[in-house]
């Protein structure tokens, strides 16, 4: 069933579900008004795309380091008529300080700012009185160093998620931000190319309106900074599905961190120490668990980062997805017909990553896309076959199928206590009101 599902996929077999009518329309009698409700499912699902083209080249020259890829992720949009379909943002507010002082250290927000052109006064002062901290002990060395304008990049990233959280929270059905998913950055450090955690400030105000918050991570890199942001909360579950092994970056994500205190069993990981993961693998196990944490946890909203560096030809990944494959994640997550946010995270080949989530956009609109990659500016770099699906040839890691296996029984037994503690915390719940109610 799952290559079935997967081969649909990649020929564009799949439709949009259509609605059987009403008991009342077949017989002929009048229906009666729709509620609000009602009017929504039955209207066409509402995609927006929020986009900078400002924010689009600081991508492509700091965080991915591969020229022009933020800018080929919208071109590949644009080409194949996806944009028309969606609902398009451009134009939306920076982050302030403030916003990102709502989980960020202010001072690791001033030190940031020492790239910020034409700071003076307080910022100044404040500058000098940091300036003393190295910066390798933020983590502002190596794969995330200062630049020109880092500050306004952040407020960039972030502003964009805020937007994409406001769509949601305005009725949109799914909201895509695919320049953001900076998940490893913690409140007082940058790592993994994540200067800002735009996921974190994300699901905190998607919070004012849905309390209840599955974050589910694909990226082949553990989501430790949005795991360590909510390790003591019982109100957002993480899911992380990743590579896990010495050597390997972060080196987290064990099978047995399951959260701390309040949010023990609030976080779940999916580790995999295996190489060359394929979509039948990964696709199998994925769904199984995500349908577990949904209905163990019921959220009301869902944020998903779509890390490309599973794709094959990722040059800091070691698996073998396929753009189909990650498409599929999204595809499951979208039936659960939840307010949907979707992030990039990480991917660092370029014409691939634009394949992924141009892919994953269809996914979300549940729309075919042709195999041919249309005529555009950055149709050259998609030779030397210009297709959207490439072949992926690998050969299946021995014991594989044992080592998922373990790991699955592992995260389903650890969401089986979760339930427990949902369902307990909930009849608490119940029974205060009914006291309530009674007085």
């Amino acid at each position: 069933q799952m290559r079935q599902t997967l081969a649909e996929l990649s020929t564009g077999s799949v439709c949009k579900r259509q609605r059987a009518p009403s008991a009342a329309a077949q017989d002929g009698a009048a229906a009666p008004l729709p509620t609000k409700r009602q009017r929504a499912a039955a209207s066409p699902r509402r995609v927006s795309y929020v986009y900078s083209h400002t924010l689009a080249c600081f991508h492509s020259a700091h965080i991915c380091r591969s020229k022009s890829q933020g800018e080929m992720v919208h071109a590949l949009l644009d080409a194949y008529g996806l944009l028309r379909r969606l609902c398009v943002v451009t134009s939306f507010e920076p982050a302030t300080r403030d916003t990102l002082e709502m989980f960020h250290t202010r001072a690791y927000l001033w030190l940031l700012r020492k790239k910020h052109p034409g700071e003076t006064g307080e910022a100044s002062g404040e500058r000098r009185r940091t300036q003393d901290h190295d910066e390798d002990e933020y983590g502002l060395e190596n794969d995330c160093p200062l630049f020109d304008g880092v500050f306004e990049y952040c407020s960039l990233v972030v502003g964009a998620t805020l937007q994409a959280c406001r769509e949601l929270q305005n009725g949109t059905a799914v909201a895509i931000n695919w320049l953001g998913g900076r998940h490893h950055a913690m409140k007082d450090k940058a790592a993994g190319f994540c200067y800002v955690n735009d996921v974190v400030l994300g699901i905190l105000a998607l919070q004012e309106h849905f309390p209840r918050i599955l974050y589910i991570d694909t990226d082949i890199h553990h989501g430790d900074g949005v795991q360590d942001a909510f390790c003591f909360s019982d109100t957002v579950l993480t899911v992380s599905f990743h590579k896990y092994q010495r050597g390997f970056f972060p080196g987290t994500g064990r099978l047995e961190d399951v959260g701390v205190g309040n949010g023990k069993y609030f976080n779940v990981n999916v580790p995999l120490s295996l190489d060359d993961v394929d979509d039948v693998t990964y696709c199998s196990l994925f769904d199984v668990v995500v349908a577990a944490a949904h209905s163990s946890f019921e959220p009301d909203a869902i944020v998903m980062t779509c890390g490309a560096d599973t794709i094959a030809d990722d040059p800091l990944g070691c698996w073998c997805l396929s753009v189909d494959g990650v498409a599929h994640c999204v595809s499951t997550v979208v039936s659960f017909n939840l307010p949907l946010l979707l992030l990039g995270g990480g991917g660092y080949a370029a014409a691939s990553t634009a394949r992924c989530f141009a892919c994953c956009t269809a996914a979300a609109l549940s729309v075919p896309l042709d195999d041919d990659i249309p005529d555009h500016q950055f149709w050259p770099k998609y030779g030397p076959d210009f297709c959207l699906r490439t072949r992926v040839a690998h050969v299946a890691p021995a014991g594989a199928d044992g080592i998922v296996t373990a790991v699955k029984q592992t995260v389903l037994r650890n969401l089986a206590h979760l339930r427990t503690r949902v369902h307990a915390k909930k009849g608490v719940v119940l029974t205060r009101a009914a006291v309530a109610g009674s007085e």
